[in-house]
C-alpha cells in the first residue's frame, strides 16, 4: 500500500512538474535545441493520457520561439506541433 501510494504522489509530482516545464519553456540557444526539449515535455504529458487538442502544442511551441523566428512562423499558423517545429527549422 506504501509503495502504491509512494507512486501515485511521486505520478502527480512528474504530471505537475511537466506543465510547469511547458508553461515556462522559452527557445534560448539553436531551434533544434528548444524543439528537442520541448518535444520531450509533450511526450511526457501524452504518457499521462490527457487529451490535449494538437493545437495547443503547435501555438505553444510558437510562442516559445525566439521573436524573429515566432514572428515569421505564427504567420503560417501551423496545426500541429509537427508542422510548427519543422516551419521554425526552416
Amino acid at each position: 500500500a506504501f509503495c502504491a501510494l509512494v507512486l501515485e504522489r511521486f505520478g502527480k509530482d512528474q504530471h505537475e512538474l511537466l506543465i510547469r516545464q511547458l508553461f515556462h519553456i522559452r527557445q534560448t540557444g539553436a531551434v533544434q535545441e528548444y524543439a528537442d526539449k520541448f518535444t520531450s515535455i509533450v511526450d511526457g504529458l501524452i504518457a499521462y493520457g490527457k487529451n490535449t487538442d494538437p493545437i495547443y502544442y503547435a501555438m505553444k511551441f510558437v510562442d516559445g520561439l525566439r521573436e524573429d523566428i515566432c514572428t515569421i512562423v505564427h504567420m503560417q499558423r501551423p496545426l500541429t506541433l509537427v508542422t510548427a517545429v519543422a516551419l521554425a527549422l526552416l
